[in-house]
């Protein structure tokens, strides 16, 4: 599915919004009427490769680390599940 804005390249670092297809797992339910759903995220783009996204949600530096090294969590988006990207100003 081709996205319907998809505004790209954009800078590492930027706030965005993503509109993008996920799995559903479904139970007692008619097969037929299942389908992919529509996620939300909002985050600070990371990064952006030719199959992917990566939006960091939080992070942190780790006191006990050495480097005082960052620790994030976050999302990996398959770009062709990317219905809609936008940088939030």
């Amino acid at each position: 599915m081709a996205a319907t804005r998809l505004v790209s390249p954009l800078e590492k670092g930027c706030l965005v919004h993503v509109k993008y297809l996920d799995h559903c797992m479904f139970r007692n339910a008619d097969p037929r009427l299942v389908k992919p759903i529509v996620q939300d995220a909002w985050g600070i783009l990371d990064s952006e490769q030719s199959e992917y996204v990566t939006l960091i949600v939080s992070s942190y530096t780790d006191p006990t680390a050495k480097d005082d090294a960052l620790r994030a969590a976050g999302l990996v988006i398959i770009r062709s599940t990317i219905l809609e990207m936008r940088r939030l100003d």
